[in-house]
């Protein structure tokens, strides 16, 4: 039986183990032989927040299936005029997009958008709910690294109560059987309580800590992130966020094959020292990221 259409991409959790494992082989495929299927076709990325890193993965990998890509900013658009994102994405569509990317701050606005768009929508980015496909290449850059994904232990680092990027790939791995997660974070920074109900109801097996030296040398994954300060206006927020740096010392004393992931941009929690490390894959995330971003759009154009 074949898998459902795709008609919009919203949320991390709307996607099952067989979707991803699909779209896994299908990025593999694209790393080894192109594809114009986008051909004759639009894809619009608007952003209503900045991005460098999925603007260019999503643009660059519709342009590379044979498509072709524009980015329009908020700020150059009639929204400064007064127009609602509705009639925005509704202009966008009229016009000729046929996939429409949307990055913005109110996490609710994907959905009003979806709800009467003509074409597909993928979140690329809302609010600090959901970034559904930098979960997916989260988790196929790790499968990447690792071959498999069940069984590994994970740790969350950071600011993750105003973190979109691990939210929803919290929520991605609870496709995965026998994943261990550590959520390392000051307490006033620990993730939502809905999220960690719904982790627990998956079954997936939760430790919420602040001491990230304790359990450095017990993990497989070490996904770091920066202090997410544009979603809050107290400037005491983010304190306590010290102990969490990732440097030399502390890549030095995690188990061997071990990896770093950081979504990136990032500021002083991610030494550069770690970039010629063997524990380093983030980087290698940006490369990933335009392979499964271009599986996932091959997907929906079908």
């Amino acid at each position: 039986m074949p898998a459902k259409k795709i008609p919009h991409v919203l949320r991390a959790q709307d996607f099952d183990r067989r979707r991803i494992d699909d779209l896994f082989d299908s990025a593999n495929m694209l790393e080894q032989k192109g594809s114009d299927c986008a051909k004759g076709k639009t894809l619009v990325f608007y952003a209503c927040q900045p991005s460098t890193r999925t603007r260019l993965s999503f643009c660059i990998g519709w342009e590379r299936l044979g498509g072709t890509a524009h980015a329009v900013s908020s700020s150059d658009s009639s929204q400064e005029k007064g127009e609602t994102i509705e009639d925005t994405v509704l202009s966008l569509a009229k016009i000729g997009a046929d996939v429409i990317v949307l990055r913005h701050p109110d996490e609710d606005a994907i959905f009003r958008v979806a709800l009467l768009s003509p074409v597909p929508i993928i979140n690329g980015g809302s609010g600090k709910e959901q970034h559904p496909t930098q979960a997916l290449l989260d988790v196929y850059t790790i499968h990447r690294a690792h071959k498999d994904i069940d069984d590994l232990s994970i740790a969350l680092v950071g600011d993750l109560k105003f973190g979109r990027t691990t939210n929803s790939l919290a929520y991605l791995l609870t496709k995965y059987r026998g994943v261990k997660l550590y959520l390392v974070s000051p307490e006033h920074l620990r993730i939502k309580g809905d999220l960690l109900h719904y982790l627990h109801e998956s079954g997936v097996q939760v430790e919420e800590t602040a001491d990230l030296d304790r359990i450095i040398g017990q993990v497989d994954v070490v996904y770091q992130t920066r202090a997410q300060k544009e979603y809050t206006t107290d400037p005491n927020a983010h304190a306590g966020l010290a102990p969490y740096v990732i440097d030399r010392r502390v890549a030095e004393r995690m188990k061997k094959g071990a990896i770093i992931l950081h979504p990136l941009p990032r500021n002083q929690e991610l030494s550069r020292e770690i970039d010629a490390l063997p524990q380093q894959k983030y980087l290698d995330q940006m490369y990933y990221g335009r392979l499964i971003r271009m599986a996932l759009l091959q997907e929906i154009l079908r």
